[in-house]
Order: structure tokens, then C-alpha cells, then sequence
């Protein structure tokens, strides 16, 4: 049986904040492992070195995008995605981040099993070490294309959800710039930007703070589908 449309969205924002605490284990580990190295063979090293730090670090970002298809599914299954086309794209962005954050998780998982690397490195660990950053980067991608979904979602209600529709949609423009290995600087704030948007939505959604904004009952949609002098959604 689906989840209530009354309690999916809030259990959705709890899944949320989840993930949000999962990939502050993440980075956290990351960054203790001292895992970004110029060379492969000097990151397998690193990891090796640091194989209980870096498994929790595969272990966060695991959990990080579970949590978010999960959060997905349940945002699905509410009235306050089910209004607006934007909202479920945004929503299936979501998931599709999740999947890839999934994916990326496998692959540092493959690395952290790797023995301490000798003087030639396999093609097959090469393979799962560009998996990996292909992985991340197409997720943290996807989420900032459901920013900007989002950010078509929130500019409809109006009033102050307006100015955070475009601080949402700055945020998923900037992480667009993931690609851009020269923007290390700007990486990191965005990084940042991003996880505080996450905590922000997640606490939009327990609290139901959007839901008593637009109304509690699947009849308050119109208040988001049908907009003044509009016929159609975005």
C-alpha cells in the first residue's frame, strides 16, 4: 500500500535530512583519508593507508543516495509533487541523483577493497576509478537540475517562496560548474550551498510548511497547477 499523501511529503523531508547527515560522514571521511591525490596510484595509496576511513566514507555516500531515492519515491506519492509537473520533475531528478550517488558508492566500495597498488595498477580498478568520478559528478549534476525544477515549483506559490526559488535556482545553475575542474574554490562552496538547501527543504517538509501554505488537502493543488491568467503548468 503507498504511504498517505498527508504523511509521504514529511516523511520524504525526514529521509532527506538523512542523507544531508549521511554526506557530512562522507566528505568528512574523504577528506580524512586524504583520498584526492594528484595520481591513481597515489589515491589507491592513500586509500589503503586509510581503509577503515575510507569504507565509512563509501558507507555515507551509500546511505546518502538511498536516502534520496527513497525520499523520492515518498515525494512521488504526495499531493505537493503530484500538482505540478515541475515538482515531479524535480522529484525524478532527485532519484536519478540518488541512483547515480548509488552507483558512485559501488565503486569507491570496489576501491576501498583494492590491495595497496604495486607498480602497474589494472585496467579494471582504472575502470572503477573513472566509474567513480563519472558517477559522482553525473549525480551532484542531476541534483542541481532538480534545483532548478524546483525552483520553478516554488516560484508559483508566491510571496517568500519566491526569493528562495531563486536562491534554489542559482544554487542548481552553480552546480552545473562540478565539471569545471579549475572552480576547486567554487566546488566547495557549492558543496555547501547545496547541503544547506537539503536541510532547508527537509525541514520545509516535517514541518508542513509548504503544505499549510498552499493548503492540506489534495483540492488545494489548484492553488500551484492552475495559476492566475495561466492554463497550463511549468
Amino acid at each position: 500500500m503507498s504511504p498517505k499523501p498527508e504523511t509521504s511529503a514529511r516523511t520524504a523531508g525526514k529521509l532527506l535530512l538523512f542523507s544531508a547527515a549521511a554526506t557530512v560522514v562522507m566528505i568528512a571521511a574523504r577528506v580524512a583519508a586524504d583520498a584526492d591525490q594528484p595520481t591513481l596510484t597515489e589515491s589507491l595509496q592513500a586509500i589503503a593507508d586509510s581503509r577503515p576511513v575510507y569504507a565509512l566514507h563509501s558507507a555515507g555516500r551509500l546511505i546518502a543516495g538511498l536516502a534520496l531515492v527513497a525520499s523520492a519515491w515518498y515525494l512521488l506519492q504526495s499531493w505537493l509533487t503530484q500538482a505540478r509537473s515541475s515538482g515531479r520533475l524535480a522529484t525524478y531528478l532527485l532519484g536519478f541523483s540518488g541512483a547515480f550517488s548509488i552507483m558512485s558508492a559501488l565503486c569507491t566500495i570496489v576501491l576501498a577493497a583494492y590491495p595497496a597498488p604495486g607498480a602497474d595498477i589494472p585496467s579494471f580498478i582504472e575502470g572503477i576509478a573513472d566509474a567513480r568520478w563519472i558517477t559522482g559528478k553525473i549525480g551532484f549534476t542531476a541534483a542541481g537540475l532538480a534545483l532548478l525544477a524546483g525552483a520553478a515549483y516554488l516560484w508559483q506559490p508566491g510571496g517568500a517562496f519566491r526569493t528562495t526559488s531563486l536562491a534554489t535556482a542559482v544554487i542548481g545553475v552553480a552546480m552545473q560548474f562540478i565539471w569545471v575542474d579549475a572552480a576547486t574554490v567554487m566546488h566547495r562552496i557549492i558543496g555547501v550551498a547545496f547541503f544547506v538547501w537539503l536541510v532547508a527543504l527537509s525541514a520545509v517538509l516535517v514541518t508542513g510548511l509548504i503544505e499549510r501554505h498552499v493548503g492540506k488537502s489534495p483540492d488545494s493543488t489548484s492553488n500551484l497547477s492552475t495559476p492566475v491568467g495561466r492554463g497550463r503548468d511549468t
